[in-house]
């Protein structure tokens, strides 16, 4: 081939490439929102007054690729590659910062849930480690896996799922006390395919005053889960309402809800320099 069809080839071929990453599911603002305006308040980021959240199932978006997990045999952690479309490792340098990190991992199992950030290797490999409060309570089996990330080339936001497998193990001790509580305030009417403001007021549970610091840039994320076996999930930041502070804070999570059923919010927080999960239940009504 000469050298200049052979050029044009290649360039051809690249300028495919990229219309195809940006022909991919665009759901924006890290796959959270709607539409995207953050509101900046003492350099915390909060999401806009019109922002909401959605449920999805990584799955059924089309994205073209996939993720591959690789579990410890000592319950310790394990490994993972996402794979494209002729199933090789994305590379390290196609995974741009978003919220602070390249990669943003969530694993739940029954009501343990942890928000992980593994570390890259050049050839597309990334270790992970379970959370300290997994030891001796997780009892291996099949866990969701869910990642997402920005692609550096075409600035959209990546999801993949997968459902990886532990060895099981017996005798494993009930879930932690968390401890930071999470109560929702009021009693809103949550129906299926509407919009909603979750507004959570946070606690400890001896009584004493939550002191909240950003976590990945904000104050607070909330990743909501079916537990009624429905695949997906619903990553959320909260809204700015100038109630986040003081002896009692709330955080307001704004999301459009999901189908009916039951689900479970963890809530993700760092309160006086210790990172907490708190679990609220919520039940979403079909529609009348």
């Amino acid at each position: 081939m000469k050298p200049l069809a052979q050029g044009l080839l290649i360039t051809g071929l690249a300028g495919l490439a990229y219309l195809g990453l940006r022909a991919m599911p665009d759901t924006h603002c890290s796959f959270l929102h709607a539409s995207h305006e953050p509101v900046l308040v003492e350099g915390v980021a909060f999401c806009g007054e019109d922002e909401e959240a959605n449920f999805y199932d990584p799955a059924a978006l089309g994205f073209p690729f996939s993720l591959r997990v690789e579990p410890s045999r000592d319950l310790s952690g394990g490994t993972l590659r996402v794979l494209d479309e002729a199933k090789r490792p994305v590379p390290p340098h196609l995974f741009a910062v978003s919220h602070t990190r390249q990669l943003h991992l969530h694993l739940r199992q029954g009501a343990l849930y942890a928000h992980l950030h593994p570390e890259p290797s050049p050839d597309g490999t990334w270790t992970f480690r379970l959370p300290p409060e997994w030891d001796g309570r997780f009892p291996g089996g099949e866990v969701e896996a869910y990642v997402d990330f920005q692609h550096a080339r075409s600035r959209r936001t990546i999801l993949a799922s997968a459902r990886p497998s532990w060895p099981a193990v017996a005798g494993r001790a009930a879930p932690p006390v968390s401890p930071v509580l999470a109560r929702l305030v009021g009693a809103p009417a949550l129906v299926e395919g509407e919009s909603a403001t979750l507004a959570l007021r946070l606690s400890r549970p001896d009584g004493g005053a939550v002191e909240l610091r950003p976590v990945m840039g904000a104050l607070g994320h909330a990743v909501l889960f079916s537990e009624d076996g429905r695949p997906g999930y619903a990553h959320i930041h909260p809204s700015f309402t100038g109630r986040e502070r003081g002896p009692v804070p709330e955080l307001a999570f704004r999301l459009r809800l999901p189908p009916a059923g039951r689900y479970v919010l963890h809530v993700h927080v760092d309160d006086a320099g210790r990172e907490a999960y708190a679990p609220v239940r919520i039940e979403v009504a079909a529609r009348p």
